[in-house]
């Protein structure tokens, strides 16, 4: 409205400031810090991955009741306990309309206190649904008569 307001415009317009940028002088790609091996359980399914996030590792293109499905994928030394626990955690404030656990390792089915955890899906890794068919992990001998 006033002269000097336009002016001042006028003068940014012209002249505009240069900042630096870390991302800019890094690159896009030195931002990316999701687990690129961690997600190849998820090579067949439609996702988005989720940046710096210690609970989520992917948001799923396909939804369940009209809200995003939120996913986490155990870690080799985690249980699911903790795993659930960390995507529970980190989904609390995300309207999420399914919370979903990949379950990588071989361990007891039933690691977590009731025999489900609440709220959240867990679903075996063809890895998992292998050595749970076999009775022990892949790579590891069997014993006699198992």
């Amino acid at each position: 409205m006033s002269s000097d307001a336009i002016e001042l415009a006028t003068e940014r317009l012209n002249n505009p400031v240069r900042t630096d940028s870390l991302l800019l002088d890094n690159g896009r790609e030195s931002y990316r810090n999701c687990d690129e091996p961690l997600l190849q359980y998820l090579h067949a399914v439609p996702h988005t991955p989720v940046q710096r996030n210690r609970g989520i590792d992917a948001i799923l293109k396909a939804e369940f009741n009209g809200k995003p499905v939120l996913l986490r994928i155990q870690r080799p030394h985690e249980t699911i306990d903790e795993c659930t626990a960390l995507l529970r955690k980190a989904a609390k404030m995300k309207d999420a309309g399914m919370l979903l656990v990949v379950k990588t390792n071989h361990v007891n089915a039933f690691d977590f206190c009731d025999g489900s955890p609440d709220g959240v899906t867990v679903v075996d890794s063809t890895r998992s649904a292998i050595e749970n068919a076999l009775g022990h992990p892949i790579g590891t001998p069997c014993k006699e008569g198992e």
